[in-house]
């Protein structure tokens, strides 16, 4: 009897560990994130400890502004703020919340074709030719490894070698705020670039260098959807509650031209032995590679213009950079009594290993998030 007791009880203690695995691998609607932080208000919990319940929150679905906005009420304060800021940039290349109202059907054949006709129109014919402008750049960084794990693993001793133990490996801590650069960045011919004087270092190490917002990147992403036959259409979708149209493409490393360039990862060189203490020496190098990619743009069904561009890379497995997704969103902006769509946010979300194998470190994993936001756009050379 006490057997089947036993048996019973283990039984139903597997259930139960089903269960709770269940539950813990169910994301988490957007619906179901605003019930959360009314039952958390309701409970009367500290902006920590909305936080810490946050941290655990795997996002299913797309959290726009607007959805935020909604929560305002039930937001204790800035923790808690940066926990939802976190999980809104994740969120941002998922699908929004089922809509209420049914899409139309795609349309056919010939409108589709007519519709990418208007993108290439608009790329190629308008965008391409933005005239030169400066901005003011933000950005917003977040990482679940802080930067000073990097910086002292980076110095050592100042002279280039590293002794002692490995880096510590920080992989599983939940990603956190790291900091905030503003920066005046200027379009010469379609390129983006740092105002001479400015400080250059926007991002930590292990961050992309000079990537493309304003005019290159789409002209890039088309040429290369075109020319592999990948351009086709996907959905119906909505921004700001408008509907677009949304087009997906592959493309593979032959025909890619979407290059990525890091800073600045470690290359080992061992040396000592029996005389003297064991040292590495460290030669850091950027990683740079042509990767393959998919993406969709968004555009308005009208008129061809791109309102919205994603990317997402392919990379081989032992490159240094294992993720590199892209989001940009554009809007209208006026400059000389001309309205031009420009990058308004950006958003990156990127995984690099900043050890590797060698050198007896090890591998160590690191998320980051880029949060861009652009202002004040001025035409070149305007006071």
């Amino acid at each position: 009897m006490r057997n089947r007791v036993l048996i019973v009880l283990l039984f139903l203690m597997i259930q139960c560990m089903s269960s709770v695995r269940a539950f813990a691998a169910k994301k988490t609607s957007v619906s179901e994130l605003s019930t959360l932080l009314q039952s958390l208000h309701e409970q009367k919990k500290s902006d920590e400890q909305v936080a810490e319940q946050l941290k655990n929150v795997e996002i299913g679905e797309q959290v726009t502004m607007a959805a935020l906005n909604q929560m305002a009420g039930n937001i204790p304060g800035p923790l808690t703020v940066e926990q939802l800021t976190i999980l809104k940039n994740v969120s941002a290349f998922l699908p929004l919340p089922t809509a209420s109202a049914a899409a139309p059907p795609a349309p056919d054949a010939a409108a589709q074709k007519d519709l990418a006709a208007k993108i290439a129109t608009y790329v190629t014919g308008v965008f391409a030719h933005l005239p030169d402008l400066t901005v003011q750049k933000t950005t917003l960084r977040f990482s679940d490894n802080p930067s000073s794990y990097m910086q002292d693993f980076r110095v050592a001793q100042g002279n280039g070698t590293l002794t002692g133990g490995p880096l510590r490996n920080v992989v599983g801590n939940h990603i956190r705020y790291l900091g905030r650069t503003s920066m005046v960045a200027e379009s010469a011919g379609g390129v983006e670039r740092i105002v001479s004087g400015q400080n250059k270092k926007v991002n930590d190490p292990q961050g992309p260098i000079a990537w493309g917002e304003f005019g290159p990147i789409l002209g890039v992403l088309l040429q290369d959807a075109t020319s592999s036959g990948s351009l086709t259409w996907a959905r119906w979708d909505e921004i700001g509650g408008k509907r677009v149209a949304v087009f997906s493409f592959s493309v593979d490393r032959k025909s890619s031209h979407y290059a990525v360039n890091y800073c600045c990862f470690p290359s080992y060189d061992m040396s000592g032995g029996h005389i003297g203490p064991s040292q590495t020496i460290v030669d850091w190098k950027p990683f740079k590679a042509i990767e393959p990619y998919h993406g969709e743009f968004f555009v308005d069904p009208s008129s061809g213009i791109v309102l919205r561009m994603i990317t997402q890379i392919e990379p081989k497995t032992t490159d240094f950079v294992h993720q590199e997704d892209t989001r940009v969103d554009y809007a209208p902006a006026v400059l000389g009594g001309k309205a031009y769509m420009l990058p308004i946010s950006a958003t990156i979300l990127t995984n690099v290993v900043i050890t590797g194998e060698g050198g007896g470190q090890s591998y160590t994993e690191v998320r980051s998030i880029l949060e861009s936001s652009y202002s004040n756009y001025q035409p070149l050379g305007s006071k």
